[in-house]
């Protein structure tokens, strides 16, 4: 009898090809969609960032640093089927508008993020394929995000606003770990379907912590009273009952799991509802009503605001159709259609976003980059709706209704908010791609794919990606900081902190603040303030070719030509300013102040139509004053009457201020309100033999204010 020999090659344990896949998935779910600092201005963008960046690093490098048998069974292969192509050329083309954005450096950013989110819905789809266990895996890194990220806002409002009143207004200042309450309401509601897929099917203790995080959830949205959610919410309660119904045959076939989901959408009314009665309790249902009608407002309000911004979006669109304006390029456009001046913001307000995914997409990748977008989420939507059909277990059913519901609800949130922007949002949504990606379309197909990509050839890839997000990321996270402290020493008149502060944060890669404010601006101001002039010009120019339509560096501009004696370079540069932003103050009265000087009075009193008066403004009642003066003589003048030209009144500052003040309510040109009340104070009969004498007067004068009218538009236009 021959002794038995003992077999040498290991066996690996598949609990043991489960631990670098879990590292994977926390790195992408857990660590990066959580990452927060208070050292940077957006204290959540360029940290996730950099964490999705590291995290594909981490995941790549694992890849090649795993022995073969345990890389094979830890990950798979990724299909290179119709969704994947899509997005890659998707990516592709945001990369390829770096040829011709006006600042480089945002569509670079852009570009690299795009290819990033892909590199992470590849290597997801990696550690998915064939693998149930990677689906549980996701779960419950997702509800475990989900749980911290929804006791976040709670920890916030108790811990660091306990000063705070309980009131709706300061219900919306809580904010988690996020940017912004709607940008969290927003995450909250994308973590549902991974949640609800958990309260039904994860295990024991997962399964009641998946319930209570469920529940937890909806009554945080309802409270935070996001609107674009409430929405969402209702789309994608309405999307996964059109595709229960429209499978009712298949779903019926469980009717003890179909009693379970009625129990847990009973329970979520119920948790909306006790949300709705909290919120009613401690401050007023009328707040409910309120947000209600500011849906279907508008006139005022959010909605009205979107509106604008959506406008000036199509404006943009209609000039470059095809291939749009550029990647991160849409807050450096928008001041030029002018909707600053509609919105009534002050003039250090400038608007970043469009508040519409498909509007961005649309203004700066133009009709090709819609197309490309929404090719990819028909054909996302075509594969969900044939695994659906296909999918031989209950639960493979109830994972692609629910995150079908998602997608749906992550769209409609697309067109009120901007979740493409936030990597913690797109990487749950990467997350429900890659999900209905690997299940099958046709019945006993293994994975929904007819091509592979090869892990020789994507990895590689993602451990470019990675690495150039690294570096990207890396340089605009110094150059916010540095930002950050140039914000100091800008309030503590530092003005050689500044120059050097912004020195360090200027690089190929970050050359706009978040306000989309050149940085050589902040330092040619400093240079200006210091005297010297000619470094300031050089840094104006430098900031120009960042951000051609900043009203603030034009008028920086034309108070060097101002300086230079070149007054007809800064009147223009003065306008180019308020065509920006009609709003800015400091640039209208410098225009009004040359205009003054210069004898053009017709100019000036238009200029001053433009503002509002006020107290602490100790030029504003001058202008007026020089403006009405001047204009007045030169109405005499033309009148050619010898009595009124002796007249005093237009010498009496305070009465040109009063009929100014007066032309201004009653909504009529002041100078003709002037001469009117100047000729009863000195006298003059109006009726009787002199009644047709005084209407000559006012129609002749009326004649010569129309016709200065009409210069001026001329030179406007």
């Amino acid at each position: 009898m021959q002794p038995r020999t003992k077999n040498k090659s290991k066996t690996i344990s598949p609990w043991a090809t489960m631990i670098p896949a879990t590292v994977v998935w926390l790195l992408l779910l857990l660590v990066s969609p959580l990452m927060y600092t208070t050292d940077l201005m957006d204290a959540a963008l360029l940290p996730r960032q950099m964490a999705l960046a590291i995290s594909l690093l981490l995941g790549s490098m694992l890849w090649f640093g795993l022995p073969t048998k345990m890389r094979e069974r830890t990950f798979g292969l990724a299909p290179l089927n119709p969704i994947l192509i899509s997005l890659g050329l998707l990516a592709s083309w945001v990369m390829a508008s770096v040829f011709y954005a006006v600042n480089t450096a945002e569509a670079l950013n852009e570009g690299i993020k795009q290819f990033m989110l892909l590199a992470a819905l590849v290597l997801m789809l990696t550690l998915l394929e064939g693998r149930r266990e990677g689906i549980i895996i996701m779960v419950k890194i997702i509800l475990v995000t989900a749980l911290l990220s929804a006791l976040s806002g709670v920890v916030q409002y108790f811990l660091y606003l306990p000063d705070l009143e309980l009131t709706a207004d300061n219900l919306y200042r809580i904010t988690g770990l996020f940017a912004h309450r709607n940008l969290y309401s927003e995450f909250l509601f994308l973590c549902l379907p991974f949640c609800i897929y958990g309260a039904l099917f994860l295990p024991g203790g997962w399964q009641r912590l998946a319930l209570f995080t469920t529940v937890f959830i909806l009554i945080l949205n309802i409270l935070l009273m996001a609107r674009s959610v409430w929405v969402a919410l209702f789309a994608g309660f309405l999307a996964a009952l059109l595709l229960v119904l429209m499978n009712r045959s298949q779903f019926m076939m469980y009717r003890q799991l179909l009693n379970r989901i009625i129990r847990l959408v009973w329970m979520g009314l119920g948790a909306a509802l006790i949300a709705a009665v909290l919120y009613g309790s401690l401050f007023s249902f009328d707040a409910f009503r309120e947000r209600f009608q500011e849906m279907t407002q508008r006139q005022y309000g959010t909605t009205h605001s979107r509106m604008i911004l959506w406008e000036g979006s199509m404006d943009l669109v209609r000039s470059h159709p095809i291939a749009g304006i550029g990647s991160g390029n849409w807050k450096v456009w928008i001041p030029s259609t002018g909707i600053h001046d509609e919105l009534e913001a002050r003039s250090n307000t400038r608007i970043q976003r469009p508040h519409n995914d498909f509007l961005w997409i649309w203004t700066e990748n133009g009709s090709i980059g819609l197309l490309l977008f929404l090719l990819f989420v028909v054909l996302l939507f075509r594969q969900g709706l044939k695994s659906l059909r296909h999918a031989a277990h209950p639960h493979d059913k109830w994972l692609i209704v629910l995150l079908l519901a998602g997608i749906t609800g992550y769209l409609t949130i697309s067109v009120f908010s901007f979740p493409r922007e936030r990597i913690e949002h797109s990487l749950l949504f990467m997350a429900m791609t890659a999900v209905i990606m690997q299940h099958p379309t046709t019945p006993g197909q293994r994975t929904s794919r007819n091509l592979l990509l090869s892990n020789r050839i994507g990895m590689p890839l993602i451990l470019l990606s990675g690495l150039i997000g690294i570096v990207i990321t890396l340089q605009r996270i110094r150059g916010e900081r540095e930002m950050k402290a140039a914000y100091t020493y800008i309030q503590n008149a530092d003005h050689a902190g500044v120059i050097r502060t912004v020195d360090k944060a200027v690089s190929s890669f970050y050359t706009l603040d978040l306000f989309s404010t050149p940085l050589e601006w902040y330092k040619g101001v400093a240079y200006y303030q210091t005297g010297n002039t000619g470094e300031a010009e050089r840094s104006f120019h430098n900031a120009l070719a960042d951000n051609p339509y900043h009203g603030h560096l034009f008028t920086s501009m034309a108070i060097l030509d101002e300086e230079r004696g070149d007054t007809l370079s800064a009147i223009e540069k003065y306008k180019e300013a308020l065509t920006y932003n009609a709003r800015y103050r400091t640039a209208r009265l410098r225009l009004i102040y040359l205009y003054l000087n210069k004898g053009e009075y017709a100019g000036a009193l238009h200029q001053l139509t433009y503002l509002k008066p006020i107290k602490t403004d100790r030029y504003y009642d001058t202008y007026v004053f020089r403006a009405m003066k001047g204009r007045m003589n030169q109405i005499l003048q033309a009148l050619n009457e010898p009595d009124l030209l002796v007249a005093p009144y237009p010498a009496d500052s305070a009465w040109l201020r009063g009929m100014y003040s007066a032309a201004r309510w009653a909504g009529k040109p002041p100078e003709l309100i002037a001469l009117d009340d100047m000729l009863l104070k000195m006298g003059i009969d109006t009726t009787g033999t002199h009644q047709q004498w005084r209407m000559q007067l006012m129609q002749k004068a009326n004649q010569f204010l129309q016709g200065e009218e009409s210069i001026l538009r001329e030179e406007n236009r």
